[in-house]
């Protein structure tokens, strides 16, 4: 203890320390009356503004705590620098090594306020160095006495938080996960109702009488046995509502941030109550939650008054369990706009003021510190300034694009969306503003911010969208001229869950019939959508549910056979009841198709509404919309849902005919015979760079595509089909594609990757033969320039490399009044771009893919650039900024050539603990919470690039990754890659290493060949928690398998795994390119048993027997079988190891009585807390397994 004492006595901040935790208490104390008027003026009833009101109370005097650290910490550097011996008072010190300050200040040798003569000096340092005087005890300074005083409490309070989380993690072990499909289905729907998007687990516990939640990444709702059978299904369900909305809105992780201020501030009162206040508002806020999603205020207060009691262990909630919390929780929900008496008790407040005074005098000296350095701090605007006169310094100044817009002529929208408290932010918010009849479409920013120009309007409307959201719609704003609507506050909401029920003219329910609906705004001449569509198909009952549900009309379209299709109808939906939508029995008209070369009947034939007009809808489809029927095998077929007064266009496509198209027609009693031509064929070579093709997702994979459309002219004007795909092979260096079936006079084709089009006539029924060349990337126009780019970054970084689109509107089409842009994608390398463009056009720029770099937010739009004809291409720079990381590079085969197609992903690395480690702290909780964070923002999905070349942009600095490429077995990872503020930007080259595979050989016992076994083959990548799945191979008649392009890297974990079925024992091992492998199937060894109730002695069947091999704790490779009618069960899969065994029912919790229950290791994952009976694989006894069965349902004895 003494050498504790002296080393906090020691140390340089020691003082530094024990003043700002003085500070702390005043400063506390003022937040908290700030935070207590707060409370007495906001009304009860919004209780997330009061709960979000304490968390920056709490965060406020953290932060001002380490402010007022770091200020002092400053100003003792600045006054302890090293100071000649010339100097008088100071050398005092610097002389005596062995004097505290305190004892230099106090020392008679040493006045602390006049200057010592050098004759003091010498004096001081002899009586020290003297042998015969002896050593003078050590005198402890007040500020050394706090701090240890602190450091002890911080301690014991350190240990209350980890007993906490011991406990925690008792109640998961104790509890048992509910396995019954049909109540697991009502409480993962209610999650889902919530908004939740990851899996929640439900499980029963006895260990506690009130409900909790325990977990952040794999969240566990415990429900106790007395709520599971003495309360309701609807009074469980708002229960479980309550819990669920701790979970979205993450209340545990807050609540261990929150005990972690509470043990570095646990001799403040202040921090204490407001804490308190703290958790009553997040109860508030969860049982207002519950309220909404289950709409009985109530009888929810009525489970409530009932379900509370002394829980055995609070911590699972870490709630108070007073019963005067419990008495205002139940006044709030059933007066919610009585006026709450939020107080702070006299006793507290007596200690807080008395503490409060005590450090302010004890401050006083420090506040001229303080001051002192705050004044050398710049200033934001300061600060600011100086940045902005460096860029005007370097900036070059010929011919450079600013992003200025044209004065007057728009308007600035901005703001920020606010979610429900507790909320993470949702991937993207989309939000529209309607000026003038036009739509002007935005994303909002990571932090929720948004901000946007569109011209001037007298009247605007904002709209937006996120997933899991109802749609938002603004009021109406009326900006004067040049007006900004600035500091918008725009609060999304869930909405309200409801139903529709679809019924035909008898009020007959009609199941399966899909539905599908999305919000829209109304407009004078029309509307737009707001919301993206949602798609479902009707239950039994012929009803669907509505989730984040808007009082707004709702757009609701349904197509069911034999009935009048619903088309965009408006209905406006209520929260009470479901809405009823009649659907009215379709006429019927007859076609009949016939080959045209032969006349024979085509089967099969597919009839396509291409476009439809009535009073009330002319809609158009292209060449393939809405099916309607097909021909029988007479070439007949009967169109049963069309709708009265309507004029139809259709479209007939048969295999081997071209289509062909019927402009108008109206039901009616007459057969339309149709007569299709043999089809025609294009059959098409591309030569050229073959590598600068592009992969697109087509067919359920990626392949190498070319676009294509075909156009006609009909009443003078020309008219395009939508765009289709047609596949591209690869073979001896040259790509082939073939087109079929055409219909119109021009097919215009795209090889994907290129900006190569070109435009061939059709002929009709006959094969046309064509050639593209994409080394002629450009685009010919009759006139035309050709534009150059050149992305100027700052110095000592990489140039730009990747790809931007460019957009452009031809200067005689916009002098016409046509808003329409065209778009067409540049590759960017070494910072330059190339395209061509029709001129005179006008053009905005928008980046796709620049490693680190960015533009503007708005898809950084210059103003628009007027390029005339010209024959020198027309040159514009851009200057680049650099606010995050990026990583680029290149893929080389082991010869040093460019590897083509292969699939990226990007992993942060992780390599820390996980939930079920016993090494898991509060620590390692927040680095996971950090880590899912980047994995959200950098995507890490699989994306595709060409050339040989990838990038990735936007990356989170001060962070470490890896880069994984792959095709089919071929992996190649990086080196970690670390990005931060001194090298943001890094280009890396991965090559991959000489190919090599893995075989073996797979027998039965008797040695004979084991063919067409399938053997599984994945691999997982170090320190990262990404694995990817290479696919399987079957053994062959030798019972021989082989993997092949396997790349060998230390950081690539392969495993191998074989599943052979009920009766053997299953292979998994750990592999390495270069194995030659031999393995045996060993029979399984058989366990058999019986579950029995132990009250009645009597079978019990449907119940779940769980297995699990102890040497290989996986829950993905646990084995689960089901009791017969008999209780009984086996297993035929197992091997001589020691295995734990448990009872899992579908609906209850049950508990074993026999055999005795075993002690698990202390790190066995969560999973397995219900499974506590050790047994060894294949022993002859007959396990009897004796339960403690409650309110078994299928069990009557």
């Amino acid at each position: 203890m003494n050498s504790f004492i002296h080393a906090v006595s020691s140390s340089a901040w020691t003082e530094t320390l024990a003043q700002s935790l003085l500070h702390s208490l005043w400063q506390a104390t003022v937040i908290g009356l700030v935070f207590l008027l707060l409370q007495k003026n906001i009304a009860p009833s919004k209780c997330a503004i009061r709960y979000r009101a304490g968390l920056f109370s709490l965060l406020a005097i953290l932060f001002c705590w380490l402010g007022t650290f770091s200020i002092l910490n400053q100003s003792q550097q600045q006054s302890t620098q090293p100071i000649p011996v010339e100097q008088t008072s100071p050398t005092v010190v610097k002389q005596n090594p062995s004097l505290s300050v305190e004892q230099a200040q106090q020392s008679p040798a040493a006045p602390a306020i006049e200057p010592a003569s050098n004759e003091h000096i010498e004096t001081a340092h002899q009586t020290v160095v003297q042998p015969a005087q002896p050593p003078r005890p050590e005198k402890v300074s007040r500020e050394t006495v706090f701090i240890v005083g602190w450091s002890i409490g911080v301690v014991v309070m350190t240990i209350r938080l980890f007993l906490a989380l011991a406990v925690t993690g008792r109640h998961r072990r104790k509890a048992v996960l509910i396995q019954e499909p049909d109540l697991l289905d009502r409480l993962q729907n209610l999650s889902a109702l919530q908004g939740i998007k990851k899996k929640i687990r439900f499980a029963v516990t006895h260990t506690l009488k009130n409900p909790g939640v325990i977990g952040i990444i794999k969240p566990m709702v415990l429900i106790p046995v007395s709520m599971m059978t003495g309360l309701s299904a609807a009074d469980l369900e708002a229960v479980v509502a309550h819990e669920l909305a701790h979970i979205r809105r993450h209340d545990y992780l807050f609540n261990l941030l929150q005990m972690v201020v509470e043990t570095l501030f646990f001799f403040n009162p202040a921090v204490w109550w407001i804490s308190h206040r703290i958790r009553m508002e997040r109860e508030a806020c969860c049982d207002a939650a519950a309220i909404q999603a289950t709409g009985r205020k109530l009888e929810y207060a009525q489970v409530l008054l009932r379900a509370f009691g002394p829980a055995t262990a609070p911590v699972v909630a870490f709630s108070s369990g007073k019963k005067a919390d419990a008495k205002e929780r139940l006044l709030r929900i059933v007066q919610p706009h009585r006026k709450m008496d939020v107080r702070i008790g006299s006793l507290r407040l007596l200690l807080l003021l008395v503490l409060t005074a005590a450090s302010l005098v004890a401050l006083a000296k420090t506040g001229e510190l303080a001051v002192q350095t705050i004044t050398k701090i710049m200033t934001p605007k300061e600060r600011i300034e100086k940045l902005q006169e460096l860029a005007k310094r370097d900036q070059p100044e010929d011919n450079y694009i600013h992003y200025v817009e044209e004065n007057g002529s728009k308007i600035t929208i901005s703001g920020q969306f606010i979610l429900p408290e507790g909320d993470m932010a949702p991937d993207v918010i989309r939000y529209s503003v309607y000026s003038r009849n036009l739509e002007y479409g935005f994303n909002a920013n990571k932090d929720l911010t948004f901000s946007g120009k569109i011209p001037e309007s007298p009247n605007i409307n904002i709209f937006a969208y996120a997933e899991g959201y109802a749609p938002f719609y603004s009021e109406t704003f009326h900006p004067g001229n040049g007006q900004a609507i600035d500091n918008l506050r725009l609060e999304l909401e869930h909405g309200f869950t409801t139903s529709l029920q679809v019924v035909d003219p008898d009020g007959v329910p009609l199941p399966n019939i899909e539905v599908e609906w999305f919000w829209a705004f109304i407009q004078n001449n029309g509307w737009s959508s707001i919301s993206e569509a949602v798609k479902k198909t009707t239950d039994s009952n012929g009803t669907v549910s509505v989730e984040n549900g808007s009082e707004h009309p709702v757009k609701i379209s349904i197509n069911a056979p034999g009935f009048q299709p619903l088309e965009h109808q408006d209905f406006t939906l209520a929260k009470d009841h479901p809405q009823i939508i009649t659907l009215q029995k379709g006429l019927t008209q007859k076609f009949k198709v016939i080959a045209q070369s032969t006349g024979e009947p085509i089967s099969g034939a597919e009839i396509f509404q291409r476009s439809k007009r009535n009073s009330t809808v002319n809609k158009g489809y292209g060449n393939e919309g809405l099916l309607l029927g097909a021909t029988d095998k007479n070439g007949t077929a009967t169109l049963e849902t069309l709708e009265n007064d309507t004029v139809y266009g259709l479209t007939v496509k048969a295999d081997g005919y071209n289509p062909f198209e019927i402009d108008e027609f109206s039901p009616s009693n007459q057969v339309i015979t149709v007569s299709l031509a043999n089809e025609s064929v294009i059959k098409g070579t591309i030569i050229g760079n073959l590598s600068r093709l592009r992969n697109q997702y087509f067919d359920g994979k990626y392949q190498l595509v070319a676009y294509y459309h075909t156009s006609k002219w009909k009443d003078g004007r020309q008219e395009s089909s939508p765009s289709r795909v047609a596949p591209i092979e690869i073979r001896n260096g040259t790509g082939y594609f073939e087109i079929r079936g055409l219909n119109g006079d021009e097919i215009t084709i795209n090889p994907v990757g290129t900006q190569k089009n070109v435009t061939f006539t059709i002929d009709p029924s006959q094969e046309k033969e064509v050639t593209i060349n994409i080394d002629d990337d450009l685009r010919t126009w009759e006139s035309g320039r050709i534009v150059e780019f050149d992305f100027v970054t700052p110095e000592g970084l990489p140039r730009a490399n990747g790809s931007c689109f460019l957009w452009y509107q031809t200067k005689e089409a916009k002098e016409n009044g046509d808003t329409s842009w065209y778009g067409m994608e540049f590759a960017v390398s070494n910072g330059t771009g190339r395209v061509s463009i029709p001129a005179p056009s006008y053009i905005r720029i928008g980046v796709k893919e620049l490693a680190g770099y960015w533009m503007e937010s708005e898809g950084y739009k210059a103003p628009d650039q007027l390029i005339e004809e010209g024959d020198t291409p027309f040159r514009i720079s851009y200057i680049l900024n650099s606010s995050s990381g990026g990583i680029f590079g290149k893929l080389l085969t082991v010869d040093g050539n460019p590897i083509d197609r292969m699939s990226m992903h990007i992993i942060p690395i992780y390599n820390g603990p996980t939930f079920g480690d016993e090494d898991l702290t509060t620590e390692g909780i927040r680095k996971m919470e950090e880590i899912n964070k980047i994995r959200s923002i950098v995507q890490d999905y699989e994306r595709h690039f060409s050339n040989g070349t990838f990038s990735y942009s936007s990356l989170p600095l001060s962070q470490a990754y890896k880069i994984v490429a792959n095709s089919d077995n071929t992996l190649l990872v990086s080196d970690p890659i670390t990005l931060d503020e001194q090298n943001p930007i890094q280009e890396i080259t991965l090559q991959c290493k000489p190919l090599q595979s893995i075989r073996g050989t797979l027998s039965m016992p008797d040695g004979s060949p084991c063919s067409n076994m399938q053997v599984d083959f994945e691999c997982e990548i170090e320190d990262t928690l990404f694995s990817i799945g290479l696919g399987d191979v079957n053994t062959d008649t030798n019972g021989c398998f082989i993997f092949e392009g396997l790349n060998s890297h230390s950081d690539l974990q392969y495993t191998l795994s074989i599943d052979p079925g009920d009766g053997w024992q299953p292979i998994s091992a750990e592999v390495k390119p270069g194995d030659v492998l031999s393995y045996t199937l060993k029979k399984g060894l058989s366990l058999e048993g019986k579950v029995t109730d132990a009250k009645t002695g009597l079978p019990l069947k449907d119940v779940i027997v769980g297995l699990a091999k102890i040497a290989d704790l996986d829950p993905e490779k646990q084995i689960d079988v089901q009791t017969d009618s008999n209780g009984c069960f086996s297993f035929s899969t197992l091997s001589s190891e020691q295995y734990i065994l448990g009872v899992i029912s579908q609906t209850n919790y049950y508990i074993i009585t026999s055999p005795k229950p075993t002690t698990l290791p202390p790190q066995i994952h969560p999973v397995y807390s219900n499974m506590n009976t050790t047994i060894i694989g294949g022993v002859d006894e007959y396990i009897e397994l004796t339960v403690q069965a409650t309110n078994f349902p299928s069990f009557q004895p």
